[in-house]
């Protein structure tokens, strides 16, 4: 079956109400069991914009990695890549920036500022040139 055929029939399908409130039901079920909720994505990306750089090397003052299993189960899951070498081993870990924009778009904080415009062709209007 050619995939714009499938397409179609599950477009028509979906337009008889007892296959809509099914789907709808399975689609609820499965939000539901979902691992990451907003709440998680919101404190793995808190997490990612408060990492502290000494949390992935070793406390005795000489800067190297500390063996990944012994760190806490919060930083590992904040390194995005690991490269390692003969000599060095370089730990990437979630961009501080990215996470702050992410939040921001998650919370509606740098949603676009609305301005209420109005005009009424009825009534003189100015417009003055630089000023």
């Amino acid at each position: 079956m050619a995939e714009r055929h499938v397409w179609e029939e599950a477009s028509k399908l979906l337009k008889i109400p007892h296959v809509a409130q099914r789907v709808a039901e399975l689609r609820a079920a499965a939000e539901k069991r979902a691992e990451l909720k907003i709440d998680a994505v919101i404190s793995m990306l808190s997490d990612a914009i408060m990492a502290d750089v000494t949390d992935y090397v070793s406390p005795d003052g000489i800067i190297r990695t500390m063996d990944i299993k012994r760190m806490p189960k919060e930083a590992r899951r904040l390194i995005q890549s690991v490269k390692a070498t003969k000599d060095t081993v370089q730990i990437e870990l979630i961009d501080k920036m990215s996470a702050i924009d992410r939040v921001a778009k998650i919370l509606g904080w740098n949603a676009a500022e609305k301005h209420q415009h109005s005009f009424d062709p009825s009534k003189p209007f100015e417009i003055k040139f630089g000023e």
